[in-house]
Parts: structure tokens; C-alpha cells; sequence
């Protein structure tokens, strides 16, 4: 029975943490500029699972989580009380006399409460940071403050921010870069104020469907290699599509169809007491689209020795493609009609940047 037990504590430690890094990871994505660490992330779960061909290789940093989750959610039911009692300090304030005594007792409570709460946080930091030095990377031995210490900062080394960081500002300049000369030609369109714009938007659509059926596999192939030369080798991206057209077709298809629920998000703007919303989408919708990316990143290269597959076989899932590409060119031009923002929503191209903040 223990066992068993042991082995239903890691499964829901195992969920909880990654729920955690779930969360985080989409309130990330909803602020500008930290935004490029959340697709970082989803770059490197495309390059790990490209480099192993393991799809649980793209799902890392799930017991970092865990630990800053728990200190997070401690913290947050730590602030419930003080908030309270804030809350009925402010109503006898409006009520009452400001200088009353009682209101005086309460002020001086709610500092003591904040002071426990900081130092309880403070100790909380510290027991993570000793925990991760246990199970982690960091020192095991040792007095416990300058091993809870070494922990916080080998947790912190751990995350490699700076990695995460460079690697989604690079992957977004790429993405951009594709992207570019179809949204021009797509904006030229609707500034047309006769049927010319039909046919201008037409080039447009054309110009998006190879950028779209090409762009997810460059950037798993990107992440995979880490070389810049690599976000604009079309040559690989037809390579890749010859050695695994179906595993290729699907990756696309899954990533194109995981952005629509945001685009249907963009008809009328959430509260922005929902502002993460759209994070808490993109992270849950295209953490898989890039994982899967990047096993069919792997499937290429697994068969590049076995040369390309026949021409039969690559026809079906070419046209597929093709006819996928056209819709969501389609559906790009379509949106300007739906979307809040109206021909800003040629921006928002949540299949290869990053989703749109709620103004």
C-alpha cells in the first residue's frame, strides 16, 4: 500500500507543479517584455523534444514550479487575513473617528501582521531554496542558511532565464521577419477603397500560406539548432516536409488550429480582471502545438538517412497543407471584420508571436 501511496503523493505533486508552471508561465505571456521568457519556453519544449524525440523532454522546470507555487499560494493565503482586517479598518475609518483608539490598535496590528507575513515569506524562501539544494542542483551538506542560500541561488541559475530570454526575443524577431511582406500587402489591401483591394488582398493571402505552413517547423528547427541562419533556411523547411510530410502536416495543422481560440477571443476585449486570460490560452494551446512541432522536427531527421518518401505519399499531406495554409491566409484577412481592433488583428499572429495584451 505504501507504494502505491507513494506513487499517487507524485503524481499529484507531479500535476500540481505542473498546473503551477502553467500558471506562470501565462502570466508571463501577459506582460510586455517578460512575455519573450513564456516563449522562450515553448522554443526550447520544440527544441528538446526535437533533439531527444521524447515529448516529456518539452514539458521541464515542473519541480522549480512546484516549489515557487507552494511558497506563492502560502504567501497569498497569508495575505487573506490582513486584507480582511484592512478592508474593515477602511469601513470603521469612513464610519467613524479616525483617531479613535481602536482604529490606532488596528493600524499598529496590521503592521505586525504585515512584518510576520514578510518574515514567514522570507523563512518560506528559505526552506524552498533548502529543498532544491536537497533534490536539486544545489549544495546537500552544510549549516542550513548558507545551504538554503546556495539553493535559492542555484534554483535561480536553474531556470536559465537569460537562455529563455534570448532565445524568444530571437525566435519573435524571426517570426516578424517572415511575416512582414504578407501583413504589408494584407494592410495595403484594406486601405484600397475599390474592388483592386480584392486582388491586392489576394496576393496577400498567397503570400501568407507558405509563410504559414513553413514558419512553425523553421522555428522548432531554430530552437533545435540555435542558429540564427536557421529561422530563414527555406531549403530545410522543404527538406523536412520530404523526409515526414504527415508528421509535418500535423504539427502545422495542430498549430494553426490552437491560435484560432484566441483569435475568437479578440471579438469582444475580456475585464481586465481577465488580462491573463489570453496568456493562460496561448501557453495551454500552443505548449503542444510546439512539442508537437518539434517530435516532427525529430521524425525528419530520423529519416533523412532513409532518403525522401515517394512522391505518392508526400502528395496527400502536400495538398492538405497547402489547403491549410490558403484557409488560415483566408481566415488572417477575415479577421480584421471580427477582431475589436480591426486591421490590427493582421498583428496579432498567435501561431508564431506571441498573443495580444488585453488594453
Amino acid at each position: 500500500m505504501k507504494p502505491l501511496a507513494r506513487i499517487l503523493w507524485r503524481f499529484l505533486c507531479g500535476l500540481f507543479g505542473l498546473l503551477c508552471l502553467v500558471v506562470f508561465l501565462a502570466l508571463l505571456a501577459s506582460v510586455p517584455i517578460l512575455n519573450f521568457l513564456a516563449f522562450g519556453y515553448l522554443l526550447e519544449a520544440a527544441g528538446r523534444t526535437a533533439r531527444s524525440g521524447r515529448w516529456r523532454d518539452g514539458v521541464f522546470g515542473v519541480r522549480q514550479a512546484q516549489i515557487a507555487g507552494s511558497v506563492a499560494i502560502a504567501a497569498w493565503f497569508g495575505v487573506l487575513p490582513i486584507r480582511f482586517l484592512s478592508g474593515l479598518r477602511t469601513d470603521a475609518t469612513l464610519l467613524g473617528d479616525p483617531s479613535a483608539p481602536s482604529l490606532e490598535l488596528t493600524g499598529s496590528l496590521l503592521r505586525w501582521m504585515g512584518l510576520g507575513l514578510a518574515l514567514a515569506t522570507l523563512f518560506g524562501l528559505l526552506l524552498a531554496g533548502d529543498r532544491h539544494a536537497q533534490t536539486g542542483t544545489g549544495p546537500r551538506h552544510g549549516p542550513f542558511f548558507p545551504r538554503a542560500r546556495d539553493g535559492i541561488l542555484a534554483f535561480i541559475a536553474d531556470l536559465h532565464l537569460p537562455k529563455l530570454f534570448w532565445l524568444g526575443l530571437r525566435g519573435w524577431v524571426g517570426g516578424l521577419g517572415w511575416l512582414a511582406p504578407p501583413i504589408a500587402v494584407l494592410f495595403a489591401a484594406s486601405r484600397i477603397p475599390n474592388n483592386a483591394a480584392i486582388l491586392v488582398a489576394g496576393a496577400g493571402i498567397l503570400l501568407m500560406t507558405p509563410v504559414a505552413v513553413a514558419l512553425p517547423l523553421v522555428q522548432a528547427r531554430f530552437a533545435t539548432t540555435r542558429r540564427w541562419a536557421d529561422l530563414f533556411d527555406w531549403a530545410s523547411q522543404r527538406r523536412l516536409f520530404r523526409n515526414a510530410p504527415w508528421a509535418c502536416f500535423v504539427a502545422v495543422l495542430t498549430t494553426l488550429a490552437a491560435a484560432l481560440p484566441l483569435y475568437l477571443l479578440r471579438i469582444e476585449l475580456p475585464p481586465r480582471d481577465l488580462a491573463w486570460l489570453p496568456g493562460l490560452l496561448f501557453i495551454a494551446l500552443l505548449w503542444p502545438a510546439k512539442i508537437l512541432a518539434g517530435w516532427a522536427i525529430h521524425r525528419s531527421e530520423y529519416h533523412t538517412n532513409a532518403g525522401p518518401r515517394g512522391a505518392l505519399w508526400s502528395f496527400l499531406p502536400r495538398l492538405l497543407l497547402l489547403g491549410t495554409g490558403l484557409a488560415y491566409g483566408v481566415g488572417i484577412w477575415i479577421t480584421q471584420y471580427l477582431d475589436w481592433d480591426g486591421t490590427a488583428s493582421f498583428l496579432e499572429q498567435h501561431a508564431f508571436l506571441l498573443p495580444a495584451p488585453v488594453r
